[in-house]
């Protein structure tokens, strides 16, 4: 009998604890990471990613995150200060997948983006960004160089562009070409060769 009370206790602990997991994990502020992410970005690029808009996460065996109002910093040189605008940025992640070192994308949806690339009239295109140096001595970079990376699988199962706009300028020519992409969709099936 006494057991069975011991049992009972530590489900009810074990509950408790999974609910109140599961409260914190749906009620926590995500938006709190949008600096992070921001400075990743500037980091790795050299460039200044803003995300004005709220970012938020479903969670569940496939957790989506939304992020609204993106914007990405253009080349000091470039034709207008942004780069790249999203009205909306949806990610959907199959978790499953990941057990096995697989990254699933079951869908990236894109609500009016506007991307421009472009080139300046000495050949430079505003894809080359200024990435900081490394700092590390020497030999920790040929320890690093050394090394194999096992890149993981990788599959986007759905890309979805609704009201897109594709701009490239070539200051060289003076020519500028104009794509829009409304709707511009390409499903892939997982079970099926490309």
């Amino acid at each position: 009998m006494r057991w069975k009370k011991i049992l009972v206790i530590f489900g009810v602990i074990i509950l408790g604890l999974t609910a109140a997991s599961l409260i914190i994990l749906f009620s926590y502020d995500y938006n709190k990471f949008k600096p992070y992410i921001a400075q990743a970005a500037k980091d790795a690029t050299g460039r200044e990613l803003k995300l004005t808009g709220d970012l938020k996460l479903q969670l569940g065996l496939t957790p989506a995150l939304t992020i609204e109002n993106i914007s990405f910093q253009n080349a000091p040189w470039g034709s207008r200060p942004e780069m790249a605008r999203v009205k909306r940025f949806e990610l959907e992640v199959a978790l499953l997948p990941l057990i096995s070192r697989n990254i699933q994308i079951n869908r990236f949806r894109l609500i009016e983006p506007d991307i421009l690339l472009e080139i300046n009239r000495d050949g430079v295109s505003n894809l080359s960004f200024e990435v900081k140096k490394d700092a590390r001595p020497p030999e920790e970079k040929e320890k690093k160089k050394d090394e194999k990376i096992d890149l993981p699988g990788f599959l986007v199962r759905e890309l979805l562009i609704e009201k897109g706009q594709l701009t490239y300028r070539d200051a060289r020519s003076g020519k500028t070409y104009n794509l829009a992409l409304n709707p511009f969709s390409i499903t892939m099936d997982a079970d099926k060769p490309v």
